[in-house]
């Protein structure tokens, strides 16, 4: 699952901005009301103020002369009106002057100075709305997410609850991972503002994330109505369809997105491993082929894993098909891991076709000692020439990585029992089953026992 983007969120912050930032209008914060000359609007004044008293600070006769000094240079010379309020500001100033130093020094592109005078001001009123709203967007610019939270619910707290600062909040709690969280965060935003994309793309994220898969492919069924063209709610719906079960719908919306001319690498990759794992290997492999194409494209370890499934499969043209499509593209060239596997890879083909050389594996497991699945291979080798003293060997080797030591503890049950020795294939399927327990095990295990009654 796609998260929101950090560069997309960022930008978003840039225009949320131009709404925080109501420049105070002298007659509104000026502690002398009597500037409101007309008495209907000087009621209407003192009602506000009324109200806003507690969440923004007023400007006094003394803190006046400033603030008109400063005024005309708020939009036009942010380095100037820097400069002329930390001149003129008091001590005990209004935290207004913090405040707009605060918003000015963000404007200059100096975060941690914006965020040193959005908490002065803060400190001298700590109700002040604003300085908490200026406070929790620069933090969340800066991607500080925990710091930014509790400046987000004293921003709701204080009456300031809307779209922007739910939608805020759940972005930082959806980053935090707190996904139930972000979901009851995502619906409050989504109460203010109900056709904003990007709160309902992250109300689909959260209910991926608390497994509520069925409303998310509903919700994303609605959106994809209302943008038909976004790849990346086609791959979250995908996503929701995979995880309730329905692999060939998920399949249907992948080809229509690439029959829209919409496919990613990402979105092609997955609709290889669908078509796969559909036995429709010929597709499978077409898929896997556009992706490679792709200049994004990095994801060759699972075209090696397909590759190794031909194989087993007995696709053997097909396999090699994907390899020398690698083969074709300089960034495989990048992912050291990437070629070793190609290259066990092309050892595995050769047997496969009956073209045993036995050195080349031997080789390649020397240069890999720690390649579990070459090692296995190699014992698997010995064993089948009955040179079970050299095929103990690898598998003692095979058990000690992680990957493999299940099928290594079954390969020396194996072995242990064409020695007749069932004392000690039970104790490497003991082994095994500690490891990896299933139904199947245990009555291979009943049965091994049986042998030696």
């Amino acid at each position: 699952m796609t998260p929101i983007s950090s560069n997309t969120f960022i930008k978003s912050l840039k225009k949320i901005w131009g709404l925080v930032l109501v420049l105070y209008s002298a007659p509104l914060l000026y502690g002398d009301y009597s500037l409101a000359k007309d008495a209907e609007l000087r009621r209407h004044y003192l009602g506000v103020l009324g109200v806003q008293e507690v969440v923004e600070p007023v400007i006094d006769n003394e803190d006046r002369p400033l603030y008109e000094k400063i005024f005309p240079f708020f939009q036009n010379d942010a380095k100037r009106a820097i400069e002329m309020i930390k001149a003129g500001v008091r001590a005990n100033s209004s935290a207004v002057f913090d405040y707009l130093l605060g918003y000015l020094q963000l404007q200059e592109g100096h975060a941690d100075e914006a965020i040193r005078h959005f908490e002065q001001a803060i400190q001298k009123h700590p109700r002040f709305l604003r300085a908490q709203r200026g406070l929790s967007i620069t933090l969340m610019q800066q991607q500080k997410w925990t710091e930014a939270i509790p400046h987000l619910l004293q921003v709701i707290t204080l009456g300031g609850a809307d779209g922007q600062s739910y939608g805020l909040l759940a972005y930082a709690r959806l980053n935090e991972e707190a996904y139930s969280a972000a979901l009851a965060a995502y619906r409050q935003a989504r109460m203010f503002e109900p056709y904003d994309i990007q709160y309902k793309r992250g109300e689909v994220q959260c209910l991926l994330k608390v497994g509520a898969y069925a409303e998310a492919r509903q919700n994303l069924e609605e959106m994809l109505g209302e943008t038909p063209y976004d790849a990346s709610l086609w791959m979250l719906q995908c996503n929701a369809l995979l995880a309730l079960g329905q692999s060939e719908r998920a399949l249907q919306n992948l080809q229509t997105l690439h029959d829209m001319g919409l496919a990613t690498h990402e979105s092609l990759v997955l609709l290889g491993n669908l078509y796969f794992n559909a036995g429709r290997v010929t597709i499978a492999c077409d898929r896997y082929m556009e992706a490679e194409k792709m200049e994004s494209f990095q994801e060759y370890g699972v075209i090696v894993q397909g590759i190794k499934m031909l194989m087993r499969m007995g696709e053997m043209d097909l396999a090699e098909r994907l390899m020398v499509s690698m083969e074709q593209h300089k960034s495989v060239d990048q992912q050291p891991q990437v070629l070793t596997d190609l290259k066990y890879a092309k050892i595995l083909l050769a047997f496969h076709r009956g073209e045993e050389k036995m050195s080349e594996l031997e080789n390649f497991v020397a240069s890999n000692p720690l390649h579990g699945e070459a090692i296995l291979t190699l014992a698997k080798k010995y064993r089948t020439l009955e040179r079970n003293d050299e095929a103990r060997f690898y598998l003692n080797l095979a058990e000690k990585l992680p990957e493999v030591k299940v099928e290594a503890w079954m390969e020396l049950s194996r072995l242990a029992l064409a020695a007749r020795d069932n004392k000690e294939a039970l104790r490497y399927l003991y082994k095994a089953e500690q490891s990896n327990p299933s139904e199947t095990l245990r009555r291979y295990i009943d049965e091994v026992k049986a042998l030696g009654r």
